[in-house]
């Protein structure tokens, strides 16, 4: 008879162990499901700055074009003010010179 009431008592403690390890297995599993909802989150919040970062480098593509057109009207404008004073001046030395050669 203590063999039959010792049966019971181990399949007890038997199941007590089962029922810790399920347990145990479950919060493992509970933990890496919230692992991967916050991965998840992560790859969201980075899915979204690189879809910033795209938008925002095509703003910047589109102002580095117009500043380097503006840059280069700017440039062309100078170079043109230039000419035309070097032109003044060439026309204001030479023509007395030219005038004086002609009425000689």
């Amino acid at each position: 008879m203590d063999s039959s009431s010792s049966e019971p008592q181990g399949s007890a403690e038997k199941a007590k162990l089962l029922n810790q390890q399920v347990d145990e297995v479950a919060g493992i599993m509970r933990e890496n499901i919230a692992k991967a909802a916050a991965r998840g989150e992560n790859l969201d919040n980075l899915q979204n700055a690189t879809d910033d970062l795209v938008a925002k480098a095509k703003v910047f593509k589109v102002k580095a074009k117009e500043a380097r057109w503006k840059m280069w009207v700017k440039d062309k404008k100078i170079l043109a003010i230039i000419i035309l004073v070097v032109v003044i001046l060439l026309v204001a030395i030479l023509a007395p010179i030219i005038n004086l050669l002609v009425h000689r």
